[in-house]
């Protein structure tokens, strides 16, 4: 075995210890079965960095949801290619697990946030790159049709994402922010700057907001407990 040769000032390089195919396996089901049981809710960038196998179906069958069983009976009933019926079930089920909710819980805009963010990230099965295609067509028309999604709003994804541009309010609500008086300054602070601003830079600007506010709640004590020299000022609505 020859040796390394090394810089002078330099550390060798060590090529990380990967396990065998096996190991690699057992550790995505665990960590599958972990998301599964809602114990732990990663992002959508974090969830779809990783491969797990059959996702959908082990979700399905971890939350015992009734509703949840009957989207997927609807959407195997719909005549398409099946594995379409697949990736209809493995976008709500990634929907949910992302937004820590359940099926009940999923509004279209919801549904809509998940779609725009899974194209901005170039997350889409089968996609090439971030802004190629959107997720969840099927998803949405089985929505629609079982009626959980309101019967006079769009019938598929497509018209909505042509007339879905959310409010200000919509846009503030994909955002579980507790404290009401900071979400009432954000939503005003917002119409503020709406009309300077087009809607993809307030989509961003809302959710730069939003996700930092968001992640202040679950990493600090609640505002009220706080120094008041310590809390963290919104930018101020002129």
């Amino acid at each position: 075995m020859g040796s390394q040769r090394v810089q002078p000032g330099r550390q060798p390089r060590v090529r990380p210890a990967i396990g065998p195919p096996r190991d690699r396996s057992q550790i995505g089901t665990g960590a599958a079965c972990l998301l599964c049981l809602r114990i732990i809710q990663p992002s959508l960038e974090a969830f779809r960095s990783n491969t797990f196998l059959y996702y959908g179906p082990r979700f399905l069958a971890a939350q015992n949801d009734p509703l949840l069983e009957k989207f997927w009976a609807e959407a195997q009933a719909t005549s398409v290619n099946p594995i379409h019926h697949g990736t209809a079930l493995f976008d709500i089920a990634v929907a949910l697990t992302t937004q820590g909710i359940a099926l009940a819980d999923l509004t279209p805009a919801a549904f809509l946030h998940y779609a725009w963010e899974c194209r901005r990230q170039g997350l889409v099965l089968g996609a090439r790159g971030a802004g190629s295609r959107f997720p969840g067509h099927l998803a949405w028309q089985v929505l629609h049709t079982m009626d959980h999604f309101p019967s006079h709003g769009p019938a598929t994804l497509k018209a909505a994402l042509l007339n879905g541009r959310l409010t200000v309010e919509e846009l503030v609500n994909r955002y579980k922010i507790r404290n009401a008086g900071v979400r009432h300054l954000l939503i005003a602070y917002l119409e503020r700057r709406k009309p300077e601003l087009d809607y993809s830079t307030l989509d961003n600007l809302s959710r730069h907001l939003g996700q930092q506010l968001l992640g202040d709640h679950r990493t600090t004590r609640p505002q009220s407990a706080r120094p008041a020299h310590r809390r963290r000022a919104l930018p101020t609505v002129a």
